[in-house]
């Protein structure tokens, strides 16, 4: 799968991009949301992995400009501390599911099989 993962935290960014790479992933990273709308809109992402605490609201701003711009991207958010009212948001605004940092690999194996059942259907 190539996936775009967006995260501000360099050492979150490299943990979870090995973790990715390690299951068979291509990644590329995005540390600003400018930077990640750009990438996605160039390129044909299998999904994007986007930290949902970014600064200023950051997050859910590219979150929405990505749901307008490539309706069909599968997102998926990763938050440091769950908040049901962050999540709520998050999908309402496109999210297809929001994990907890760090990403597990049962967290991946639950993306590629959600953006698998989203292509088939």
């Amino acid at each position: 799968m190539y996936t775009l993962l967006v995260e501000n935290n360099k050492s979150a960014l490299f943990a979870t991009r090995e973790l990715l790479v390690s299951y068979g992933h291509r990644v590329d990273s995005a540390t600003s949301p400018n930077e990640a709308l750009a990438k996605a809109k160039l390129k044909n992402y299998d999904l994007v992995i986007l930290d949902l605490d970014l600064p200023d609201e950051s997050s859910m701003s590219l979150l929405s400009k990505l749901g307008r711009s490539i309706p069909f991207l599968p997102v998926f958010g990763l938050i440091d501390e769950m908040s049901i009212t962050k999540v709520m948001r998050a999908i309402k605004m496109s999210a297809i599911d929001v994990f907890n940092k760090p990403l597990t690999l049962k967290d991946i194996i639950f993306m590629q099989h959600q953006v698998t059942e989203t292509i088939l259907v």
